[in-house]
Parts: C-alpha cells; structure tokens; sequence
C-alpha cells in the first residue's frame, strides 16, 4: 500500500485484540502508524452498523445454518438483500458522528 498511496494510517477501535501488547508490537515492527481513535467513543467507521444489520438479518433467518458452507451461503443471501441506500445513511451520518465525538471531547455520544 505504501509504494501505491505513501504513508498510511491504520484505523481500528478499543476492543481488546486491537490494543493487545502483542498487536502493538507487530504493527510497530511493521512501522505501521494508527489513526487515533478516542477511547470512549462509539464505531467511528460507518461499516459497523452495517455489521449489525448484516448479524440481525442471518439471527432473524428461521434455520440457523449447521456447516460453515451454510453460514457462508447465509451471510451473502443475507448481504445481498441489504440495499445501497440502507448503506450510505451511516455514510451520509458521518459528519454529524465526528462533530457528536468532538463535542463530547472523545465521550458518549448518542450514536
């Protein structure tokens, strides 16, 4: 990536895999530079409700798939039935997300 677009800045939240020792190390080895994120603040990336209406729609589904092959099956039936309008609302919110997080210096939002 850096041989096409320069230097890069990788974004990822406060979950505990993400600020493992062992991940800060390897990201470190790898002289891979994080966006800071506010410790405090909802999904800053609009893709996760996306994941969350993804996971509602596969637990809403009347058979619960029993093989991996059926999962994966599920999850794109489930993916192709999300519409692009549905996406962009999380995309078109994204100002107003930034601003919430700024105003509440890094603390809970509404979102």
């Amino acid at each position: 990536m850096r041989s096409e677009r320069g230097d890069i800045l990788f974004q990822q939240d406060g979950a505990p895999a993400h600020t493992a020792k062992s991940t800060k190390k390897w990201l470190a080895d790898h002289k891979i530079s994080l966006f800071p994120h506010p410790p405090s603040s909802p999904d800053l990336n609009p893709i996760e409700p996306v994941w969350h209406e993804l996971k509602a729609g596969i637990r809403a589904h009347a058979r619960r798939p029993t093989t991996v092959d059926g999962l994966i099956l599920l999850v794109r039936e489930v993916w192709e039935q999300i519409e692009v309008k549905d996406i962009d609302k999380y995309i078109d919110r994204m100002d107003d997300v930034i601003d919430a997080v700024i105003d509440a210096k890094g603390g809970h939002t509404k979102f």
